[in-house]
């Protein structure tokens, strides 16, 4: 074969063996070889020729931020979660009431024939009844100012609160036609005829002056 294309085989097939060196090959053939080389030292855990050409990586995404419907929703959430640790804080424990109606003069009632035998007395004291559930977030809202109002009145009103529970619930929903609670009734006359559903505000001076009206006329 030729000398010259001995020369050329040599060069293609051992191109660092060849009589010219690696450093002398032309710059279109020492290319491939520095990028082969660059691969081999990361490999290797060398660091690579800073003049090697190497393919530029993409870059890794930033974590996605929440959505917005993603945070009104925890919003929500914990909103819901506040309004029932309000709520669980107002229930009225059982013996709430008959703890403040003893201190503020009230009597509470436990059974049918106690509040009975106050309606038999209606006729000498006008009454004051309250019907209320222990377990009603608006029976401890109008809690504070009727027992204002018993401290202004007690003198001339007999003041009673009656829960509505068992064993008297049902008869007394019936007989006063109890649609909600808490519900207030001024009660005068020998048959307890003289009966009158309060309907107004439940504060002091709203109640105040609904006794007072019935207490004059």
């Amino acid at each position: 074969m030729h000398s010259c294309c001995t020369a050329l085989i040599d060069q293609q097939l051992f191109p660092l063996n060849s009589a010219r060196g690696a450093n002398d090959l032309p710059d279109e053939q020492m290319a491939p070889i520095q990028r082969k080389t660059a691969a081999a030292e990361v490999q290797d855990g060398q660091s690579p020729d800073p003049t090697a050409i190497h393919t530029p990586q993409p870059h890794s995404k930033s974590p996605s931020k929440p959505s917005q419907t993603t945070v009104t929703l925890l919003v929500l959430v914990t909103a819901a979660a506040c309004l029932l640790i309000l709520y669980n804080q107002e229930v009225i424990t059982p013996n709430e009431w008959p703890q403040s109606a003893h201190i503020h003069q009230v009597t509470s009632v436990s059974s049918e024939a106690a509040f009975q035998a106050a309606l038999d007395n209606a006729a000498q004291s006008p009454l004051v009844v309250i019907f209320y559930s222990p377990q009603c977030i608006a029976c401890k809202r109008a809690r504070k100012p009727f027992f204002q109002l018993v401290d202004a009145l007690h003198t001339r009103v007999s003041f009673f609160a009656v829960p509505l529970g068992e064993p008297i619930n049902h008869h007394y929903i019936a007989d006063f036609q109890l649609k909600h609670v808490p519900s207030i009734f001024f009660i005068r006359g020998p048959e307890h005829n003289q009966r009158v559903h309060y309907t107004g505000k439940r504060n002091y001076a709203h109640m105040h002056a609904f006794i007072s009206d019935n207490l004059n006329s």
